[in-house]
């Protein structure tokens, strides 16, 4: 039981290096913009770092809860997450593709609902492959 516990917190872990990752990106894209306002921060490493420990933390916490929501139906059936710090990591190189992209965390929505839906979005699929491993394997199913 601790183990699945301890593969939850690790994929959390490695998607939560991934987002903070993936929003260094957009900081540093923020802050590098042309039509950024100078009275808010009149040098570009003031705007990076305004925009990375003011905004940044917010944000990684917010696709942290979007995450564990999304683990919800793998916690429920016990299945284990396989490779967790991997898992959370690939799956958190998503924000860094965004980032990259262009506009960060668009997909159609604004950045906090956009930041939280695909996070759980996400999960979902980790949960779902999780519960898909742990059927083949024969880890749920046996005690009913």
């Amino acid at each position: 039981m601790k183990a699945r516990h301890a593969s939850f917190l690790k994929s959390l872990l490695g998607f939560g290096l991934s987002v903070f990752a993936a929003l260094s990106v957009v900081s540093y894209r923020l802050a590098s913009a042309p039509d950024r306002d100078i009275r808010e921060a009149p040098t570009h490493a003031a705007a990076f770092a305004r925009h990375l420990f003011i905004t940044a933390p917010f944000l990684c916490a917010l696709a942290l809860l979007g995450f564990a929501v999304g683990l919800v139906p793998a916690v429920l059936l016990r299945a284990a997450v396989p490779r967790p710090v991997a898992t959370g990591i690939g799956i958190g190189l998503f924000w860094v593709v965004i980032g990259i992209a262009g506009v960060p965390y668009s997909l159609g929505l604004t950045a906090p609902a956009g930041i939280f839906i695909v996070s759980v979005f996400l999960a979902v699929f980790v949960s779902a492959a999780s519960i898909g491993v742990a059927l083949a394997r024969g880890q749920i199913g046996d005690a009913a």
